[in-house]
């Protein structure tokens, strides 16, 4: 669970390429598009483990790519909760992973 490029303290990175084709449809994606999505849950899955936070998940309602990233990514939490269990969360409250989808940004770049 190495997955993440430690960019900063505070910042890492997946060092994905692209994922502009994403926010197509997802019947349409080619294997390539499959495995970067597939690669961004396994990456999100080890930030997790490596921050030791079992998150709870909010998503963006308005974007089908964030439900289905939240989704995933739950679902690979509960194939691998044995490694969650053993994280010490006294006194801590539960961490917020917050998806959000960029083209809804309701900030204008400058």
């Amino acid at each position: 669970f190495a997955d993440i490029f430690a960019i900063n303290h505070d910042l890492f990175s997946l060092n994905l390429p692209s994922t502009a084709r994403l926010t197509e449809d997802p019947s349409v994606w080619s294997l390539s598009e499959e495995c970067v999505f597939d690669r961004m849950i396994e990456g999100l899955l080890s930030a997790c483990l490596t921050l030791r936070m079992l998150p709870s998940i909010r998503y963006t309602a308005a974007s089908g790519l964030t439900k289905l990233v939240a989704q995933r990514l739950q679902m690979r939490i509960q194939e691998e909760i044995s490694l969650f269990e053993a994280l010490d969360r006294r006194g801590v409250g539960q961490p917020v992973l917050l998806l959000v989808d960029r083209r809804d940004d309701p900030v204008t770049p400058l």
